[in-house]
C-alpha cells in the first residue's frame, strides 16, 4: 500500500497509525546529520556521506524522502526506507530519479518489510510519472526580502496566508524565500536570480529596498508583484520604468508617513521628533528616498527630525534619546531588533515619558507604543490587495484590469494604559473615533460576571438594608420567647393615706409609707404567648426568604447591566465602524466628483450621513455612561469608577443551548423546570412560612374560647420608711419584717364584647388571602418558566439567522461598494446597503447578549443562578 502526501514545509501527517515527515534541504546540507523530530521512539545515528546507515526505531514503519538540487540543476530524490527494526539510506548511486517538473517535496510511505522492498522498486518510475502529473499546475512564487526578520513580520505573514487562501481552488503555491542580508548588492542579486530562474513563476518583493530596486529595472520577463505600498518609497526624481509594465502589479495610497503622524504631532505640539528605523531604510547611502521624504515633509510642518539608525541593538537609540530633548518618538520598521530588545526600547521611551507613534500599526501598539494610524484591518486589506494582484497576474498575465489606487483609511489606535502612564488625557473626539487597546484601570482592573455579582451581593446598599431588616426580625423572635420565661420586677412605692384609715389597719398600713417590692411572674401556660412565639419564628423565616429573593433580584439586575454594557461596547465598535465606512464612502464620492462620474450633492449626502453617524455615537456613549453609573451603584462603588468588563465566551451555557435545540423534549423540559422552580422559589417558601404562622394564630384564637391562662407568681416586699397614724401595731404584731406572697393564678376571659370572635374571623380571612396569593404565585412561577424558555429558544435561534443576515448584508455591501466606485449604482443604493449591513451586524451582536440576558431571566425564574451558586 502506498500513501502520497506533499506540502511546502515540515509536516507531520497521520495515516492510520503511521506518520510521515518531509522537509526540503539545501544541497550543502544534504549529507549532514539528519535528526527526526524528538521522540522517545527514535535513537539517532550519524549520517555519513556515501554510506548506508541505520536508524533504529521501536514501532514506526516509514519511508522518508528528501529532495536536493542535482548537479545539472534538476530536482532529484534520495530515499530512506524503513521497517519495524531499521531504516536504510540509499545514496544517489543506488536509486536516483530526476524530476524536471517537480515543485513540491514528496513523502512516500511503504507499509511492509524490506524483503518486499525490491519487488516494489520496479514501480517507482510509474510513481514519479504520477507525481509529475499531480504537480503540473503547481506555481512557485519567489519572495524577495531585504533581510531576515528578528521578529514576526505581520504584513508578509498575512500576504502569504491571503495568497494561499485566494489561490487554493486554482492551483497549489510554493513559496521560495530569498533575502538580501540587508545589503544593497545582495538584494539586487536575489532579484536577478529569482527573475531569471525558469522554475520561478512569479516574483513578489517583500522589502522596501527590494521593491524599490525591482521597479528601477528596465525590463521584466515574468510577473512581478510589489508587496509594499509604493507611496512609501516613490520619488519624483527617480524613474521607475517597470511602473508602466503590464507584467508588474503594485498599489499606492494617498497618504504618506508624514501625513500619518500629523495627528500625533498635533496632539503633543511637537517641534522635534525622533525617527527610529532600520539602517536599511534611513542609513543606506544607496537608498535615501525615505530620508528625503522625512526631511522634506517635516520641514513643511516646522518639525525638526532626528534620525536614529538601528540594526540589531537598541543601544544607539537609548543613548540618543537620553542625551537629546525630543517631543516624541516615531517608530519606523525595526526588523532586526529582537522581541526583547524592542520591548526594552519601548519601556525606555515610556520611562522617559516620551509619547510614541508606530508606522507599523496596531501590533506594536499592543506591545506598549502609545498610538498608530494603522489598525490590523488595514494590514489585512493591504495583504488582500497584494494577493489579488498575484491572482490576477497568474490568471490573465497582465495588470490591465487592476487598479493601483488603494484607499487607505487612517484610524487612530491608542494604548490607553500607555496613555495613563504618560498622563496623557485622550481628547473626547479622538476617544470616540479611535480604537482603544489595553483599556484597564485600577483598583478594579477587570470584572468578570461572577466578580460583579459577588461584589453586588456583598456591597449593595439596598441588600444591606434588607439584611438589617432580617437581623431586626430576630429580636422579635427573642422578645416573644422571653414572655414564656420568668419575669422579675422591682417595685418601689411611696404613699400617704387618711389617718383614720391608717389607725384601722392596726399598724400594717401606716399613714406615711415607703415600700419596696420584688415581683416574680412565670407563665405556666398561655396559648396566645406560645402562638406569638411560633408566629414570630415563622415570620422571621419568611423575612429570610424575602432576603434571598431580593438577593436574586440584585444578581439579576447586576448580570443584566453587565451584559447590557457588553452589548453597548459592541454597539460602540459598530458605530465607529459605521463612521469609518461613511468616511471611506465620502472620500470615494469626492474622487467620483473629481472624475466627473457623479454630482457634488452626493458629497454633501455623505457629509450629512457622517454627521448623523457621529451623533449616534455620541448618544451611545451617553447611554453607556448612564448605565455605567447604574452598574457602579449596584456594586456600591463610586459612581464615576471606570469599568472594564471581561467578555463572555460564545460557548457560555452551551449545555442549556443543546437542550433548547431538542424541540420534542421541550415540553417535558418546561414541566421539569417548573417543578424545580417551585421547589427553589424563596417567595413560595416565604408564603408557606406565613401560612403556617397564620394557621397557628387561628388555632390560638379558637383555643381562647375554652383555655384559660395559667401562671405562678411571687411577691417580696419590705417597708423602708413609715410614720404618722397607724405606725404602731398592736402588741404581738410587727410591721418591720419582710412580707412575702406566693401563688398560682388562672385567668379566663368571660366576656370580651366579641373580640375573640373577630380575632378568629380575621385569622381565617388572612389564611384564605395567603392561600390565594400562593396559588397566584404558583401560576406566576410556571408562567415565568414557560415564557423565559420560549424566549430563550427564540433568541438562541435568532443568533444563527442574525449571523446569516449579517454575512449576506456584508457581501451585498462589498458588491454595491464596487458598483458605486464604477458609477453603476446611486448613493441611495450604497446608503441602503451600508445601513443594512450595520443594522444586521448590530442585530448579530445583540442576539448573543439578548440570549444571555434571557438565560439570566430564566435562572431568576428558576431561583438558581448556576454561575453564582456553583462558585459559592
Amino acid at each position: 500500500m502506498i500513501y502520497l502526501t506533499y506540502g511546502n514545509s515540515l509536516q507531520k501527517l497521520k495515516v492510520n497509525s503511521f506518520y510521515t515527515y518531509c522537509q526540503t534541504y539545501n544541497t550543502s546540507d544534504f549529507y549532514t546529520t539528519f535528526y527526526p523530530k524528538k521522540s522517545e521512539n527514535f535513537l539517532c545515528n550519524s549520517v555519513m556521506k556515501e554510506e548506508c546507515f541505520i536508524y533504529k526505531t521501536l514501532v514506526l514503519k516509514e519511508f522518508l524522502l528528501k529532495r536536493e538540487m542535482g548537479k545539472n540543476g534538476q530536482k532529484c530524490m534520495h530515499f530512506y526506507i524503513a521497517d519495524e527494526k531499521n531504516l536504510l539510506f540509499f545514496n544517489p548511486t543506488n536509486i536516483h530519479f530526476c524530476l524536471p517538473q517537480m515543485s513540491y517535496p514528496v513523502n512516500l510511505m511503504v507499509l511492509g518489510d524490506l524483503r518486499k522492498m525490491w519487488s516494489f522498486t520496479k514501480w517507482l518510475p510509474l510513481f514519479f510519472v504520477v507525481v509529475n502529473l499531480l504537480h503540473a499546475n503547481a506555481k512557485q512564487v519567489a519572495i524577495v526580502y531585504d533581510g531576515p526578520f528578528a521578529r514576526d513580520e505581520v504584513l508578509s505573514t498575512q500576504i502569504k496566508k491571503e495568497i494561499e487562501t485566494l489561490l487554493a481552488n486554482d492551483f497549489p503555491v510554493q513559496f521560495v524565500e530569498l533575502d538580501g542580508r540587508w545589503d544593497h548588492e545582495e538584494i539586487e542579486k536575489c532579484l536577478n536570480a529569482s527573475l531569471s530562474d525558469p522554475a520561478i513563476d512569479l516574483v513578489l518583493t517583500m522589502g522596501i529596498q527590494s521593491s524599490f530596486l525591482a521597479l528601477k529595472k528596465q525590463t521584466c520577463t515574468k510577473p512581478l508583484v510589489i508587496g509594499y505600498n509604493l507611496t512609501y518609497f516613490s520619488d519624483p526624481e527617480v524613474d521607475f520604468p517597470l511602473q508602466k509594465d503590464t507584467h508588474v502589479a503594485f498599489y499606492e495610497s494617498a497618504f504618506t508617513v508624514p501625513e500619518e503622524i500629523q495627528l500625533f504631532a498635533q496632539l503633543f505640539h511637537a517641534k522635534k521628533l525622533a525617527f527610529i528605523g532600520d539602517a536599511s531604510l534611513i542609513g543606506d547611502p544607496h537608498f535615501l528616498v525615505i530620508q528625503k521624504k522625512i526631511f522634506a515633509e517635516m520641514g513643511k510642518r516646522n518639525i525638526e527630525p532626528l534620525l536614529i539608525q538601528l540594526t540589531d541593538s537598541p543601544t544607539l537609540a537609548t543613548e540618543t534619546l537620553t542625551n537629546h530633548l525630543v517631543d516624541g518618538v516615531v517608530f519606523l520598521p525595526t526588523w532586526r531588533l529582537s522581541p526583547q530588545d524592542f520591548s526594552t526600547l519601548i519601556e525606555i521611551c515610556n520611562h522617559l515619558e516620551l509619547p510614541t507613534f508606530s508606522v507599523f500599526g496596531e501590533t506594536e501598539v499592543e506591545q506598549g507604543i502609545l498610538m498608530s494610524q494603522m489598525p490590523k484591518s488595514e494590514v489585512i486589506r493591504a495583504a488582500r490587495r497584494v494577493a489579488l494582484n498575484v491572482q490576477e497576474l497568474f490568471r490573465s498575465g497582465h495588470n490591465q484590469e487592476l487598479s493601483t489606487h488603494f484607499r487607505h483609511s487612517l484610524t487612530p489606535v491608542i494604548n490607553t494604559q500607555t496613555a495613563k502612564d504618560l498622563a496623557f488625557v485622550i481628547p473626547t473626539k479622538l476617544e470616540r473615533d479611535a480604537l482603544l487597546l489595553a483599556y484597564r484601570y485600577q483598583p478594579f482592573a477587570s470584572l468578570s460576571l461572577l466578580d460583579a455579582t459577588k461584589r453586588a451581593v456583598s456591597s449593595n446598599l439596598e441588600l444591606l438594608a434588607e439584611d438589617f431588616t432580617v437581623k431586626s426580625g430576630t429580636q422579635d423572635v427573642l422578645r416573644s420567647f422571653s414572655k414564656l420565661l420568668p419575669q422579675v420586677f422591682f417595685h418601689l412605692e411611696g404613699r400617704k393615706i387618711d389617718p383614720n384609715q391608717a389607725r384601722n389597719t392596726f399598724g400594717l398600713e401606716p399613714e406615711n409609707l415607703i415600700r419596696s417590692s420584688f415581683l416574680i411572674h412565670q407563665t405556666l401556660y398561655d396559648d396566645k404567648k406560645i402562638a406569638d412565639f411560633v408566629v414570630q419564628k415563622r415570620t422571621q423565616k419568611a423575612r429570610e426568604y424575602h432576603l434571598d429573593s431580593f438577593e436574586l433580584d440584585i444578581i439579576l439586575s447586576t448580570a443584566v447591566a453587565y451584559l447590557t454594557l457588553l452589548r453597548l461596547d459592541a454597539d460602540l465598535e459598530i458605530a465607529k465602524e459605521n463612521i469609518s465606512l461613511s468616511r471611506a464612502h465620502l472620500s470615494r464620492s469626492k474622487e467620483l466628483v473629481d472624475s466627473g462620474m457623479t454630482r457634488l450633492s452626493e458629497v454633501y449626502r455623505w457629509e450629512s450621513e457622517l454627521a448623523a453617524n457621529q451623533d449616534q455615537l455620541v448618544t451611545l456613549i451617553a447611554v453607556k455612561e448612564n448605565l455605567e453609573t447604574e452598574f457602579n451603584r449596584l456594586l456600591n462603588r463610586p459612581l464615576d469608577t471606570p469599568i472594564h468588563l471581561e467578555k463572555l465566551s460564545p460557548h457560555f451555557y452551551e449545555t442549556l443551548s443543546r437542550q433548547l435545540q431538542q424541540t420534542p423534549l421541550l415540553k417535558h423540559f418546561k414541566r421539569s423546570m417548573a417543578e424545580i422552580a417551585r421547589s427553589n422559589s424563596p417567595e413560595l417558601k416565604g408564603i408557606d412560612e406565613m401560612l403556617v404562622a397564620l394557621e397557628r394564630k387561628l388555632t390560638a384564637a379558637k383555643r381562647s374560647f375554652y383555655l384559660p391562662e395559667f401562671a405562678a407568681f411571687g411577691e417580696f416586699s419590705n417597708n423602708l420608711y413609715q410614720e404618722g397614724a397607724g405606725t404602731t401595731p398592736p402588741p404581738g404584731i410587727s410591721n418591720k419584717k419582710l412580707y412575702s406572697k406566693v401563688g398560682v393564678s388562672l385567668t379566663y376571659p368571660l366576656f370580651t364584647s366579641g373580640g375573640r370572635v373577630s380575632e378568629k374571623n380575621q385569622a381565617n380571612f388572612e389564611i384564605q388571602k395567603t392561600k390565594t396569593l400562593r396559588a397566584s404565585l404558583l401560576e406566576k412561577i410556571d408562567e415565568a418558566i414557560i415564557q423565559t424558555i420560549d424566549t430563550m429558544k427564540a433568541s438562541y435561534e435568532s443568533i444563527h439567522f442574525a449571523e446569516q443576515a449579517f454575512e449576506t448584508a456584508q457581501k451585498n455591501l462589498i458588491l454595491v461598494t464596487k458598483s458605486y466606485a464604477h458609477g453603476e449604482v446611486s448613493v441611495v443604493d450604497l446608503l441602503d446597503a451600508q445601513h443594512q449591513m450595520i443594522v444586521s451586524k448590530q442585530h448579530h451582536a445583540h442576539t448573543f447578549y439578548d440570549f444571555l440576558i434571557d438565560v439570566m431571566k430564566f435562572q431568576r425564574a428558576l431561583s438558581h443562578f448556576t454561575f453564582f451558586q456553583e462558585s459559592t
